[in-house]
Protein backbone atom coordinates (compact mmCIF):
# COMPACT_ATOMS: atom_id res chain seq x y z
CA UNK A 1 0.00 0.00 0.00
CA UNK A 2 1.47 3.28 -1.02
CA UNK A 3 1.62 6.27 1.42
CA UNK A 4 2.75 9.68 0.92
CA UNK A 5 4.31 12.63 2.65
CA UNK A 6 5.23 16.96 0.64
CA UNK A 7 8.11 18.01 0.97
CA UNK A 8 9.16 21.15 -0.22
CA UNK A 9 11.67 20.99 -3.32
CA UNK A 10 15.47 22.68 -2.43
CA UNK A 11 15.63 24.02 -5.56
CA UNK A 12 11.68 26.33 -5.83
CA UNK A 13 10.62 25.95 -2.45
CA UNK A 14 7.29 24.18 -3.67
CA UNK A 15 5.28 21.57 -1.89
CA UNK A 16 5.42 18.12 -3.75
CA UNK A 17 3.59 14.86 -2.66
CA UNK A 18 6.13 11.95 -2.50
CA UNK A 19 4.39 8.46 -3.09
CA UNK A 20 6.36 6.00 -1.70
CA UNK A 21 6.01 1.99 -0.25
CA UNK A 22 6.29 1.66 3.52
CA UNK A 23 9.06 -0.79 2.44
CA UNK A 24 11.58 2.13 1.12
CA UNK A 25 11.85 3.63 4.43
CA UNK A 26 15.82 4.05 4.65
CA UNK A 27 16.52 4.29 1.18
CA UNK A 28 16.50 7.63 -1.18
CA UNK A 29 13.60 8.14 -3.89
CA UNK A 30 15.01 10.10 -6.57
CA UNK A 31 11.69 12.20 -7.89
CA UNK A 32 10.96 15.58 -10.29
CA UNK A 33 9.67 18.26 -8.90
CA UNK A 34 6.27 19.12 -9.88
CA UNK A 35 7.22 22.43 -10.48
CA UNK A 36 10.60 23.04 -12.02
CA UNK A 37 11.43 19.30 -12.83
CA UNK A 38 14.84 19.53 -10.89
CA UNK A 39 15.60 16.11 -9.66
CA UNK A 40 14.89 15.80 -6.02
CA UNK A 41 16.52 13.48 -3.69
CA UNK A 42 14.51 12.03 -0.57
CA UNK A 43 15.15 10.51 2.04
CA UNK A 44 13.08 8.59 3.91
CA UNK A 45 13.75 7.50 7.81
CA UNK A 46 11.97 6.72 11.73
CA UNK A 47 12.29 9.13 14.10
CA UNK A 48 12.95 7.58 17.96
CA UNK A 49 9.26 8.80 18.20
CA UNK A 50 8.17 6.39 15.68
CA UNK A 51 7.02 9.45 13.13
CA UNK A 52 7.63 9.37 9.40
CA UNK A 53 10.72 11.93 8.13
CA UNK A 54 11.20 12.71 4.87
CA UNK A 55 14.64 15.13 3.97
CA UNK A 56 14.80 16.56 0.58
CA UNK A 57 18.07 17.52 -0.66
CA UNK A 58 19.92 18.40 -4.00
CA UNK A 59 21.15 15.20 -5.45
CA UNK A 60 25.19 14.60 -5.58
CA UNK A 61 26.88 15.72 -8.80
Amino acid sequence: MSESIQVPCPFCWQANDIWFDPEEVGNVIVQDCSTCCQPIDVKLSIDHLDQLVAVADHPDD
